[in-house]
């Protein structure tokens, strides 16, 4: 049914028909605990501004004139673009890269790559990492986090700010989630939280009503004028539960290390782990890179018996090319000494005639003899220059069998360090879980069992640093009546010790300049105060609802895929230039579609191509700026196809499931 409607006599009776339409009565059916009343009515409802600390927050940026170098290269975006890290750079990176959230998923190799160029970003830095559907998000922001938290952890430095936040209530509770519910070991207490009732990694920010059950939170509301802490926090940080934790806390850490009667002292024993972890990893990498593998995907153990058998063969080579040398230099002497023996042993009567033809030739005839006999050739007949030709014989059967030495040598070295590497390597590579012996692994393939294996522990062993670090904050602050308080500095104070227990805070864009905004006489926003902002699903994200958080925020990593969901826009194209000329954004409407085209409106933008163009490397030119990931976990080849051939231009996507799967 079509037209107009223009009273409310017209909008009741185009209901009353479509009530007909669907029951088959004029009248609306009787149903089951409603009464028809008849009567109008309207409901006060509470309502609360979305956009209020967002609104605040675009007026503290307008008012202020500091520095904001991330928001800075959001608007700007990158002013120049860098190459993708070489292997050679891959493999130093990889040395670095510490802490791998799950025992159990691997990262793939995109997921690799794009961590890898995550850790060579420094501040006012973005990451635009391109994720299409079942490429495993998730796990690339858990890693991310994890190498971030261990790395600090290793450096006893204090404990990073994580942000993730995303426009919707879903995108967040799909962060809260993987949080809360991280693969763990079951049957090693390592991967046990050492606190009562610390349980997840995530720490969802937002008002009571919006809470997650059955996972970790935090608020701020005013009670009596003043915020207070609410959630998580408000339940555990008192004397009781602090004795309790301390208590089992000692109880962990002394079946693990033997007997220990303090926090400080488990803290240091957990530390050493630790570094000990670390070490393992460039410890096993350095191992297995001096077997010198062809190419990360080789089989290292095939390469390394392969060379070894080339070297032994080389080596019986060069022994054998040494023994002759030394026989030739053996004879090249024995002839030079011959010489000036043969030349001793002539008579005096025939060196003093020897001017004379016939004495001449007889002594030339014996001189011929002697070299004839000896296979020496020599073109000339004086005395002098045969010895110079023996001498220079000598002095090159010297040179080879010298030349020869040194290949031995350097073979017997090259032979002794593959075996010494090798068996260096089949040591190191137990940590990982890796028989060398039995079974046969590639660089990668070792890579992806440091995952599992030695990066995972060491994120546990971190997270039982942190507990022990966040004990022993709390209990000064007990001790000493510290209080939290609004104010920026101490806000963030508060914030870090959070982060000790869940490393991960989670908030709408909506809210997150709530809860990074201090109060000292008037709102003060901390700008800069997060070490890293992860934004999940930004494809979805309109830009002026997250591009201001990013003044709050050093750098950032950008998640999302532009060929899914775009953003839900409530301004029209039209309303939009309008606003962008008349407040001189921009001049023309050519401008308008230049600025469009980067992701700037909010009639048409998204926070995802903004950040793409922000990104100073590309993966793949011919989809998209940034990083990508490929590798799909979810869907068979067919279905995979289909999507490469709709949207992803052809092979990009690799399926790793099969038909039978």
């Amino acid at each position: 049914e079509s037209g107009s409607v223009e009273t409310w006599e017209e909008l009741a009776a185009t209901c009353s028909r479509y009530i007909a339409a669907v029951t088959g009565s004029e009248t609306p059916p009787e149903i089951e605990g409603y009464l028809i009343d008849g009567r109008a009515a309207f409901f006060a409802a509470d309502t609360i501004k979305a956009t209020l600390h967002l609104a605040k927050l675009y007026d503290a940026l307008l008012a202020d004139k500091g520095s904001f170098p991330l928001l800075e290269r959001m608007i700007e975006g990158a002013n120049t673009s860098e190459p993708l890290l070489s292997p050679e750079e891959e493999i130093e990176v990889s040395r670095g890269h510490v802490g791998c959230m799950s025992p159990k998923f691997p990262l793939s190799p995109s997921q690799r790559k794009a961590l890898h160029h995550f850790m060579r970003t420094g501040r006012g830095e973005v990451l635009a990492l391109n994720g299409p559907p079942g490429t495993g998000k998730t796990t690339m922001l858990q890693s991310v986090v994890a190498q971030l938290w261990v790395d600090a952890a290793l450096r006893k430095t204090e404990c990073p700010l994580i942000v993730a936040s995303s426009t919707n209530n879903q995108a967040v509770t799909n962060i809260i989630d993987s949080f809360g519910k991280v693969a763990r070991d079951e049957n090693d207490p390592l991967y046990e939280r050492w606190l009562p009732g610390i349980t997840g990694f995530g720490l969802q920010m937002a008002r009571e009503e919006r809470w997650k059950e059955g996972f970790h939170a935090y608020d701020n509301p005013f009670r009596n004028g003043k915020p207070e802490t609410s959630g998580l926090f408000e339940k555990i940080e008192r004397p009781e539960w602090l004795e309790e934790a301390e208590a089992l806390f000692l109880e962990k850490a002394s079946e693990r290390y033997g007997p220990l009667t303090n926090v400080a002292s488990a803290s240091e024993r957990l530390h050493a782990e630790l570094w000990e972890c670390a070490e393992s990893v460039g410890s096993l990498l350095d191992a297995l890179l001096r077997t010198a593998p062809s190419s990360p995907d080789a089989k290292i153990g095939e390469e390394t018996r392969r060379r070894l058998g080339e070297l032994e063969e080389s080596l019986e080579s060069a022994a054998k090319e040494l023994e002759n040398g030394r026989r030739l230099l053996a004879r090249a002497e024995e002839t030079r000494i011959l010489w000036e023996k043969h030349l001793a042993s002539e008579s005096f009567l025939v060196a003093l005639l020897s001017f004379l033809p016939p004495v001449r030739k007889r002594k030339e005839a014996a001189d011929r003899a002697f070299l004839l006999e000896r296979s020496i050739a020599c073109e000339s007949a004086d005395r002098e220059k045969i010895r110079e030709a023996l001498a220079r014989q000598r002095e090159e059967a010297a040179k080879g069998a010298s030349e020869a030495e040194a290949r031995l040598n350097e073979r017997t070295r090259a032979l002794s360090s593959l075996e010494e590497s090798w068996s260096k390597a089949a040591s190191l590579a137990s940590l990982a879980r890796i028989n060398l012996d039995a079974e046969d692994v590639s660089l990668n393939e070792a890579t992806e069992r440091l995952d599992t294996s030695v990066r995972a522990k060491a994120f546990r062993v971190a997270s039982h640093y942190w507990e022990a670090e966040y004990l022993r904050e709390l209990r000064g602050n007990i001790e000493s009546k510290y209080r939290d308080s609004a104010a920026p500095d101490k806000r963030a104070r508060m914030y870090r010790r959070f982060a000790k227990l869940v490393p991960c805070q989670i908030a709408t864009f909506f809210m997150l300049p709530n809860y990074y905004c201090g109060y000292r006489g008037k709102p003060i926003h901390m700008y800069g105060e997060i070490d890293l902002l992860i934004v999940d699903e930004a494809g979805q994200v309109a830009p002026e609802i997250g591009v201001p958080s990013f003044s709050l925020a050093k750098r950032a990593l950008v998640v999302g895929d532009i060929f899914q969901i775009e953003p839900v826009w409530s301004v029209a194209v039209g309303t939009d230039s309008a606003n962008a000329v008349e407040s001189g954004v921009v001049r023309s409407e050519e401008e308008y579609e230049e600025l469009e085209k980067r992701g700037f409106f909010a009639a048409s933008g998204n926070l995802m191509r903004m950040a793409q163009l922000a990104c100073r490397h590309t993966q793949y030119p011919e989809l998209s700026p940034g990083m990508m990931l490929v590798e799909h976990r979810r869907c068979v080849p067919d279905i995979i196809a289909y999507c490469n051939d709709l949207v992803y231009k052809g092979e990009w996507l690799k399926a790793l499931k099969n038909l039978h799967s």
